[in-house]
């Protein structure tokens, strides 16, 4: 995680742990939740694996929606979360709590592995910074210093070069948009112009 920041805007970009491993259960087990927000499958390809599958009936969809939308809004990695042994997030949730500790290891090692494959590029690598740069060029714009500003960029490693708004200051983008440096601009400009 790493924060950008002046005495009058704060840019916070993340990639948040629990969901990367929430979206690993949903692809390993061939959930298919109904959400407002279509979250591609995750990069690199996570196959259904039939004993995670066992575990994925109607019930465990409808947790996992349920978890997926509260931990969505919650702020940070601290509180309750999807760590081992207890995941104490999925208490109020007990099939999906069965499939989580059921894909934990194996998401641990995707996890590991996708992080050596791609070499680092961090959601927090401070020497990539474009987000500093684009508030730049506002203010060029707009011919002043931005107002006073929060707004937190979870990056997720899903297979698509998209991103959502998810609230007036929390945006989410996949990492192939992050790094599309060109295409990224011209989605997070806006946003960051109507909060500058």
């Amino acid at each position: 995680m790493s924060r950008f920041t002046t005495p009058g805007w704060q840019i916070q970009v993340r990639e948040r742990y629990s969901l990367t491993m929430g979206l690993f259960a949903r692809d390993a087990a061939g959930l298919r939740p109904r959400m407002d927000l279509h979250i591609p499958p995750l990069s690199p390809t996570v196959d259904i694996r039939s004993d995670f599958a066992r575990l994925a009936g109607p019930r465990t969809t409808d947790e996992w929606e349920t978890w997926w939308s509260r931990e969505l809004l919650r702020e940070t990695e601290s509180g309750p979360g999807l760590y081992p042994p207890h995941f104490p997030a999925l208490a109020s949730c007990p099939q999906l709590g069965a499939l989580v500790r059921a894909c934990f290891d194996d998401a641990v090692a995707w996890n590991v592995r996708r992080h050596r494959r791609s070499g680092g590029f961090p959601a927090g690598d401070e020497s990539y910074a474009p987000e500093a740069g684009l508030v730049g060029a506002v203010e060029a714009e707009i011919g002043r210093r931005a107002r006073p500003f929060r707004l937190v960029v979870t990056q997720l490693p899903v297979a698509e070069e998209t991103g959502w708004r998810v609230a007036r200051d929390h945006v989410l983008v996949s990492e192939g948009r992050r790094r599309n440096t060109s295409a990224y601009g011209e989605w997070l400009t806006p946003m960051i112009r109507e909060l500058a």
